[in-house]
């Protein structure tokens, strides 16, 4: 399981509230509190688990009275008015759009340098690379946020080395940056954990309001169709179906692999709804719907939509992948099975015979994830109050 929290601060430094000399630290200055938050790709905002939990934190961090700017490829009318945003357009040309946005990046950091205390990135390498440049040419001080297992130290390695703290947003991705030469005591691991919107009551009311019947045994998919989620192998398990076993899938996001999948032939007990890119004030409704939901994933940095499922109380079969018990225990909040079409259909079928086993799986409200507590861990790291507001 993911421990959150960070290091230990080191000897002299404002998270510990005193200077190296042992005075009391005044806490930053106006400028030293404005953060730049940098995420090339975070429009639209429900594209991805990043692009959904930068756009979150963006909101959070201006809300407890951080002075923010987001520099990104274009305004996602995040609908906060204390956050400026920084577009830096391009083209979608290999070799040349990453080229582009970043000398348009460089002139908009250019702007607000005089106003601006921190730099913070997030993965993939190219935004690190591109960050620690900025960072180093313009004397801020850098964050990294590190989102994808096998952490590509090599090409980014001036970037690590520079940054005054590094984020891992799961135990095992820490581990791999430890691995890779940075530093243990500039290490703190943050789950992506971003505000989850409302969802109906109960399972009947969402049901009803996705013209679901309250009998059905509902199956849930809910991200990116890419191969290395495994939707693949989801789609061969539905397609294996034993009869008399009557069966709902909501295969819900966009991407590659949906247009080679969907249509795919399946027992005549199993419908399939493919509903595409759906609004994400409405994932609450299909989590709560839902007997249970399934991840097949090959490996998973921090699996949003595993968080998104333990929030709203969806018993979660997941694929036994890299990064997944950073976040879950077998049997205890999830069932994990092996990475094959065996694996899944065997685990679906115990799910679909034991109304026990899913009950059990869900557990307190008390245990789950908080999006303030993950606020709180990021205004630390720029040495500013948990609390938020002005120093």
């Amino acid at each position: 399981m993911v421990s959150e929290g960070p290091a230990t601060p080191r000897r002299g430094s404002s998270a510990e509230g005193h200077t190296a000399t042992g005075e009391r630290d005044p806490g930053p200055s106006p400028r030293d509190r404005a953060v730049l938050m940098y995420s090339r790709g975070i429009y639209p905002a429900q594209l991805g688990g990043r692009e959904v939990f930068v756009a979150d934190l963006v909101r959070g961090l201006a809300a407890r009275g951080r002075d923010v700017f987001l520099l990104t490829e274009r305004d996602p009318g995040l609908g906060a008015p204390t956050v400026r945003t920084l577009e830096a357009r391009t083209v979608e040309l290999p070799g040349i759009g990453f080229v582009l946005f970043a000398i348009r990046a460089f002139r908009a950091v250019l702007t607000v340098r005089d106003g601006v205390g921190w730099i913070h990135a997030h993965s993939p390498r190219a935004n690190v690379s591109l960050a620690g440049f900025l960072a180093s040419f313009f004397g801020k001080r850098l964050v990294i946020t590190a989102h994808c297992r096998g952490v590509d130290y090599a090409f980014s390695s001036s970037a690590y080395d520079r940054a005054a703290r590094v984020v891992a947003v799961s135990a095992s991705i820490a581990a791999d940056l430890v691995d890779v030469g940075v530093s243990p005591d500039r290490i703190e691991v943050i789950p992506c954990v971003p505000r989850f919107p409302p969802a109906p009551e109960t399972k009947e009311s969402a049901r009803q309001a996705l013209g679901l019947s309250i009998t059905d045994f509902v199956v849930l998919y809910l991200g990116r169709m890419d191969p290395h989620k495994g939707i693949h192998l989801l789609v061969a398990a539905l397609s294996r179906w034993p009869p008399g076993r009557p069966l709902q899938a909501l295969l819900v996001g966009e991407g590659p692999a949906k247009a080679r999948l969907e249509g795919s032939a399946v027992p005549r007990e199993v419908e399939v709804t493919w509903a595409g890119r759906i609004p994400h004030e409405d994932i609450g409704t299909y989590y709560r719907a839902a007997d249970v939901f399934v991840l097949p994933s090959l490996a998973e940095g921090s699996p949003l939509s595993v968080l998104e499922a333990l929030h709203y109380g969806t018993p979660i079969l997941s694929c036994d992948a890299p990064g997944i018990r950073d976040f879950v225990e077998d049997r205890v909040n999830a069932l994990l099975v092996p990475r094959s079409i065996e694996g899944i259909q065997n685990g679906l079928l115990e799910l679909y015979e034991d109304p026990g086993l899913r009950t059990s799986l869900v557990r307190p409200a008390t245990e789950r994830v908080d999006f303030d507590r993950v606020l709180d861990l990021h205004l630390r790291l720029y040495g500013g109050s948990a609390a938020g507001g002005p120093q």
